[in-house]
């Protein structure tokens, strides 16, 4: 039930918090309804099936297993073994494995093991029973009943034996008679990685003349993990076999769900993306290509971490100072240059980037490319996905756009040399330290319980993020009268952020059933409406000024606004509605001999304009002709005198400017005295 009512409560979030469209006459009503329509089956159809196809799940033994080895509880995970005892009683390697996970938490209790019997066939027995009086560590089993003739060992043809006798001999000390044991293992039954592991340690440990040797011979080194591969390829510095441990440890075995699901989000940030590209749009063919190349390129960073890692043994370690160094340079600097060099080569190749805004959105396309593959190994947990599509996503674009937006402003606005090649490495350290602010209270062992500073910064650099956009849209040399229609990026932001939260929804009801979905719906669709309410109050305050370079301040709740300011607080009222639009009426006091007789006068705000820094003048077109001579007799421009007014209210006290005929509006900054000051005037609203 109370997943209904969230289900409910997030369509309703959906379709009121944008203006409804205006009905026309020859609108159908499904036609006037539609993005209702689309919130209701896009929420509705996946909990009805799911609901209706997938009950309660009960967990496979092998999945249980998974579980407990997690959580540590003993019994259920025997019931488990003893599930797969029974359904694969032959098995020599699932009762090697039991053996193993056994011993490894106790010293002793070889007795309780060899009084278990795993299989009717009495051989599978008996070899089971040896592995595990060869790996216990009691002296009774490491050393009663073995025959000194076994150091003279022939080689035994069947399979397992070889390598039950080579632990025997390793637990003994006889290292030359395990190693030998072992490699005829690898020739009988060569695809049990577990005797390439045994390999591995006699040669890390007791022949290390020989280890090298071993890695490069294929017919070992494929049979290890690939993340042990990965080491030693890189301590040989053997290149062409590294990056393909590389790429098959991040491209093999990918999950079929998390694949979708992560591509789901791709999908979702790249429509949105785009719908705020808004005067020239870049085409789909481009965007698609700077995303291929953000996805191939991601394993990049591997090889700085493998540097950094197992060359100057530089990690995680609990130490303030070191974990935050580590998130910065290590983290954060690998990825921010991977993610960088696809739509770089993009931008100098192509030469396709025409407006500010277009740094920005490949810079986040770019991101988008390397988070998707990032992804693949989190959303295998389908837990993860509205967490991910919402902060780690949005995180990895924010930190690219700042990188793309110091280059901005190295191109379009600054004209100094020295700063126009200093703010790409300002704006890189600045993505780098923001990366590792972000990581570091979630990764260092000493600070996870402040976890919270990372979810409170996150809120900081979406507000951040969108200003950056904001300023880039407003410096785009194609801008036209169209305005910026906010209900449309919300539209689709608000669908695709639905969807994905029911692409999670199916994704965990398919695996592990109904009642898991409707739980995971109540804990994260909570963090939908969060999100998509602070969403809706950002894009709805974007404001398009033609030419305009906003200057941030941090935001503040305007309930403090009217008791104190703070520094990097405006506090200007004035600046928090957009006025365009309003119709107002224009007054000067009768005293005022110079323009008395030429007002009262009506008209109302065409444009927002800046003028001496200040954005919140307004161009006011008169309806009447003012004619005043050497001045414009169609436009004025107001503002309001205090900061704490607004142009809406009755009887507001105005700065009104008359404009010479000799001043374009257009040609860039603007300063009061190039206007005449008029004395002290008045507005109604009309």
């Amino acid at each position: 039930m109370s997943a209904i009512i969230l289900i409910v409560f997030i369509i309703a979030l959906g379709y009121h918090t944008q203006k409804s469209p205006l009905r026309k006459n020859n609108q159908s009503l499904l036609a006037r309804h539609k993005r209702l329509i689309i919130l209701i089956a896009l929420t509705f159809i996946p909990f009805l099936v799911i609901n209706a196809f997938f009950p309660a799940y009960n967990r496979t033994p092998v999945e249980i297993l998974e579980d407990m080895a997690e959580k540590g509880n003993e019994h259920e995970k025997n019931e488990a073994y003893d599930v797969l005892f029974a359904m694969y009683p032959d098995s020599l390697p699932l009762r090697f494995k039991y053996i193993d996970q056994f011993l490894e938490h106790r010293i002793t209790g070889c007795d309780r093991l060899l009084v278990k019997r795993f299989s009717t066939n009495q051989k599978i027995n008996q070899q089971s029973i040896d592995y595990a009086k060869a790996s216990c560590s009691d002296s009774y089993y490491q050393y009663d009943n073995y025959s000194t003739e076994f150091l003279s060992i022939e080689p035994n043809n069947e399979p397992y034996q070889n390598y039950i006798q080579g632990v025997q001999a390793y637990n003994r000390g006889d290292f030359i008679v395990a190693k030998k044991c072992f490699l005829t293992e690898t020739k009988i039954n060569p695809n049990y990685p577990k005797t390439y592991l045994k390999l591995l340690d006699l040669y890390r440990f007791f022949f290390k003349d020989e280890l090298q040797g071993f890695i490069l011979d294929e017919r070992f080194a494929t049979h290890l993990p690939l993340s042990t591969q990965r080491y030693y390829y890189f301590k040989y510095n053997q290149i062409g076999p590294y990056f393909g441990a590389l790429t098959e440890q991040t491209f093999s075995d990918v999950d079929k769900m998390a694949f979708i699901a992560a591509l789901v989000i791709s999908i979702v940030w790249l429509i949105f993306l785009r719908s705020m590209d808004i005067y020239h749009k870049e085409r789909w063919v481009d965007i698609i290509l700077v995303f291929i190349g953000g996805l191939l390129f991601t394993n990049l960073c591997l090889p700085f971490y493998d540097y950094f890692h197992f060359t100057l043994d530089f990690h995680i370690n609990g130490e303030g100072l070191n974990d935050f160094l580590y998130c910065t340079i290590v983290i954060g600097g690998s990825e921010e240059i991977v993610k960088l060099i696809p739509w770089v080569i993009f931008a100098l190749f192509t030469k396709k980037m025409k407006e500010p805004y277009d740094y920005l959105l490949y810079a986040s396309v770019s991101a988008l490319g390397f988070t998707f593959v990032e992804n693949w190994s989190y959303l295998e947990n389908p837990g993860n996905i509205v967490t991910r599509s919402i902060m780690s996503t949005v995180g990895h674009m924010f930190d690219a756009s700042v990188i793309a937006y110091a280059i901005v402003l190295a191109r379009f606005k600054v004209k100094k040399k020295a700063l126009k090649l200093a703010l790409p490495i300002i704006g890189f350290v600045l993505a780098c330290l923001s990366h590792g602010f972000y990581d570091f209270w979630l990764i260092s062992p000493a600070f996870k319980g402040l976890y919270l500073l990372t979810f409170v910064f996150f809120i900081l650099t979406l507000h951040i993020w969108f200003f950056l956009k904001n300023n880039a849209i407003n410096n785009s040399k194609f801008y036209n009268k169209t305005s910026f229609n906010s209900d449309k990026q919300l539209n689709i932001l608000t669908i695709g952020i639905i969807g994905i939260l029911m692409a999670e929804y199916s994704i965990i009801g398919i695996q592990y059933g109904a009642p898991s979905a409707n739980q995971a719906i109540g804990r994260h669709g909570w963090i939908i409406v969060l999100f998509l309410m602070y969403m809706t109050v950002i894009i709805t305050n974007i404001e398009i000024i033609p030419g305009k370079w906003r200057r941030y301040s941090i935001p503040i709740p305007s309930f403090f606004k009217g008791s104190f300011n703070l520094p990097g607080f405006s506090g200007n009222v004035a600046q928090e509605k957009n006025h365009v639009g309003l119709s107002l009426r224009l007054f000067v006091r009768q005293s005022n001999t110079y323009v008395s007789d030429l007002f009262p006068v009506s008209g109302f705000c065409v444009e927002k304009i800046e003028i001496s820094n200040n954005d919140d003048w307004y161009l006011f077109k008169l309806n009447n002709p003012l004619n005043y001579p050497g001045h414009n007799s169609d436009h004025v421009v107001i503002r309001t005198k205090s900061m704490n007014e607004e142009l809406d209210k009755d009887k507001v006290e105005i700065i009104l400017l008359f404009i010479p005929d000799s001043l374009f509006l257009g040609k860039g900054e603007l300063e009061v005295r190039e206007f005449i000051y008029t004395g002290r005037a008045f507005t109604r609203p009309i």
